[in-house]
Parts: C-alpha cells; structure tokens; sequence
C-alpha cells in the first residue's frame, strides 16, 4: 500500500514537472496588442534624447519623517533618483515612491 502511494507520488511530480518544462509554457513567442499608451511611449523616448546631455544618475536615501510609536523611533526614508551633468553639477532631483523604514529601540 505504501509503496503504490509513493509510485504516485513520483509519477505526480514528473508529470507536474514535464508540464512546466512543455513549449506551451513558453512566453517568447506570444503575440501582444499595441500599447494604449503609444503616444505616452514617444513621449517619453524624446524625453530620454533630451536627457542623454545627463551623464549619470544616482540614488539617494532623504530622512523624510521621523516619529516615535511604541517604544520605537521610526524613520521614513525616500529614495530620490538625482541627475547629474558631465561636470557633477545637480541637474535635477526627482522623488521616488520607494521608501525604506528603519526602527529603533529607545532606552533599554
């Protein structure tokens, strides 16, 4: 009895696993309709010419918030995409929606 349960049991899984290896599973292949966004996309690829004069990006944390709660002193960091020319001058800074929480324990 024991032994027709785990035959089951393997035969389940290579089954399962010849399923996910079939080239039906294959997503490369797929056929996707236009974007609705089209006009937004060559918006935004003029937008990027403009900005190859930018030499580089960076990421930054800023203290946003800080509040105490529970015990705990509890920072709000966002992160901040920052753009900078060929010479390190700030070109422009742009806020992101990421943000990072750090919790400290206060007193013992």
């Amino acid at each position: 009895m024991k032994t027709s349960i785990s035959v089951l049991a393997v035969v389940a899984i290579l089954l399962f696993a010849s399923f996910l290896e079939s080239p039906t599973m294959n997503t490369r292949g797929g056929t996707f309709a236009p974007s609705e966004n089209a006009e937004e996309t060559s918006e935004v690829s003029g937008q990027s010419q403009e900005n190859e004069a930018t030499a580089y990006t960076s990421l930054e944390s800023v203290l946003v918030e800080s509040k105490e709660l529970d015990g705990y002193l509890v920072e709000a960091y966002q992160e901040i995409e920052i753009y900078k020319d060929k010479q390190g001058n700030i070109v422009k800074r742009v806020p992101t929606y990421n943000y990072d929480y750090i919790k400290y324990k206060i007193g013992p």
